[in-house]
């Protein structure tokens, strides 16, 4: 038998403080200031919020000033800006974001083997606790362990789920800005995004001014006459209906990309709905703007040359068990 290590109770030092009453020693405990801290971060929560809505204004400027300065100082019409605006955006705000994120798939696509070869090793490990502590569950011990392992191997390597959700995360408010920027170029003031983050952040849209006279302002003339051959006018829908299935088309490509790229993702939800989306984008955006949908599909366009890009560069291998014979075939006669 164990010799008990437990303490003997005359051995335990009494503090003072517990020789007096309960409701005197709550008494001298000092005041919380829980509230105070509340009401002081409340305070300067609402305070921030003005701040937040300038600060979008200010980012959807700065990104609009380089096409400004191509189209007014250079005298690059719309048909081509456009274009280059997202081939700027891609290689320099997207690219080093996507090169990193894959470089992260990689590593992490590399480690599972590591992650494979202890699976067996943890999961006879629990086995044989769980016959001496059947209190704890087996599989729980195991999921632990491994849970853990997996947590270990991704932090030293520097490829979490964090490092490798980091592309969507930053490219969706970038792309959101720019076609705040086209909209209002286009005379569509802000857009239902736009108007529904000003709501939440209790601003006006307007800033004091009319939504006409806002869009006068932001209006560019010039967008209703450097447009496509067959749709010269960006700043009403394309008359063929080309552009809508053109976005349609690309963000299809990417998805069977994505198919091709990870083996058995053509089964999950996610690829269903984004398959069932790109071929509703195409009936479904016919009427819109044919600036916004131009801009749309250069941005979907480079999105896929850099992802074709990066699977030959940088290829996401598949590390699987050898699949050489454990026996040498019998010589042919």
């Amino acid at each position: 038998m164990r010799p008990s290590t437990r303490l003997p109770l005359s051995s335990l030092a009494v503090a003072p403080c517990a020789r007096i009453p309960v409701y005197r020693r709550v008494q001298a405990l000092p005041l919380p200031h829980i509230s105070c801290r509340k009401a002081s971060s409340s305070a300067a929560l609402v305070d921030t919020i003005p701040g937040i809505a300038q600060n979008v204004d200010k980012v959807t400027h700065m990104l609009r000033i380089p096409m400004e300065y191509m189209h007014d100082t250079l005298h690059i019409p719309w048909l081509w800006v456009i274009p280059l605006s997202a081939l700027a955006i891609r290689a320099i705000l997207y690219y080093p974001i996507t090169l990193s994120t894959r470089k992260a798939l990689q590593r992490r696509l590399a480690i599972s083997p590591l992650i494979n070869a202890h699976k067996s090793w943890y999961l006879k490990d629990a086995r044989n606790h769980a016959r001496h502590d059947p209190s704890v569950g087996m599989m729980k011990r195991y999921r632990t362990a491994m849970r853990a392992l997996r947590k270990d191997l991704q932090h030293r390597f520097d490829c979490g789920l964090g490092k490798t959700l980091l592309r969507p995360i930053l490219q969706l408010p970038v792309f959101l800005t720019m076609s705040w920027n086209i909209r209002e170029m286009l005379g569509i003031p802000g857009g239902t995004l736009k108007s529904l983050l000003y709501t939440m952040l209790g601003q006006e849209l307007t800033e004091g001014m009319d939504a006409a006279r806002q869009a006068a302002l932001l209006f560019e003339p010039t967008m209703m006459e450097e447009g496509l051959p067959w749709a010269v006018d960006l700043t009403i829908a394309d008359p063929t209906g080309t552009l809508s299935y053109a976005v349609s088309a690309i963000m299809m490509s990417q998805t069977l990309l994505s198919m091709r790229r990870v083996p058995g993702g053509s089964g999950s939800v996610l690829t269903r709905f984004l398959l069932v989306l790109s071929l509703a984008i195409g009936p479904l955006m016919v009427n819109a703007p044919a600036g916004l949908l131009y801009y749309w599909a250069c941005s979907s366009g480079m999105a896929l040359i850099t992802n074709v890009i990066l699977d030959w560069r940088y290829p996401l291998l598949r590390f699987t068990p050898c699949k050489r014979p454990l026996t040498n075939p019998l010589p042919k006669k």
